[in-house]
């Protein structure tokens, strides 16, 4: 867990070649979100490492998160893959992607979960706005994780949850041989606590 350190400081250390606890994928920051406008606990990705991750790192940020839910006991959890708009458009890569990441989920090759995408944040975080517009899916109204196309929109989705949305947040660093907190030195000591423990019943599962 980073100290006082910037976590930078700490991450250099993560993955340095020789001495480091890097797994050998992509290390992704998963930031779980407990908001008084949703019936459950779900989960942010990345938020704060991958800047513009490629389909192979998107893909690893998903195995990520989902090895973390099912050490916690969820052994399928719903992966929304978050876009703009609900179709695959050639002129937004980020659609294309999530397109892509639905069809290795159902061939196979992204196990253990249910992948939707690409899927604005109404509606698969509300039925109602998804039976206003047709949008059929099992994770429509009931995601246990939210995949954001790259840094920006993971930083200001959870900036908006937590500053202006109420929601409390805490989360670990997956994708090295630990799990590995870094939360900010200014939160509070709630979050802190929360992240501990998360990281710890995640790494007994390790």
């Amino acid at each position: 867990m980073k100290g006082k350190l910037e976590t930078g400081a700490l991450m250099k250390a993560v993955v340095n070649r020789e001495t480091g606890i890097r797994r050998g994928g992509a290390l992704s920051i998963v930031a779980m979100m407990e908001s008084p406008y949703y019936h459950k606990v779900f989960a942010v990705t990345d938020v704060g490492l991958m800047t513009y991750p490629t389909l192979e790192q998107n893909k690893a940020i998903v195995e990520n998160a989902v090895r973390l839910f099912r050490s916690l006991g969820h052994e399928r959890p719903k992966v929304a893959i978050l876009a703009a708009v609900e179709k695959a458009n050639d002129k937004m890569p980020d659609t294309l992607d999530a397109r892509a990441l639905k069809e290795m989920n159902l061939n196979g090759e992204l196990p253990d979960c249910i992948v939707e995408g690409p899927i604005s944040y109404d509606l698969c975080m509300d039925k109602e706005s998804a039976a206003i517009k047709g949008y059929d899916s099992p994770v429509a109204g009931d995601p246990d994780m939210l995949v954001v196309p790259d840094i920006v929109a993971g930083n200001i989705l959870a900036k908006c949850l937590t500053c202006t949305g109420g929601a409390k947040t805490f989360g670990t660093v997956c994708g090295a041989k630990v799990p590995i907190v870094i939360t900010s030195r200014s939160a509070p000591a709630e979050d802190k606590n929360r992240s501990i423990i998360l990281a710890a019943v995640a790494g007994r599962q390790e």
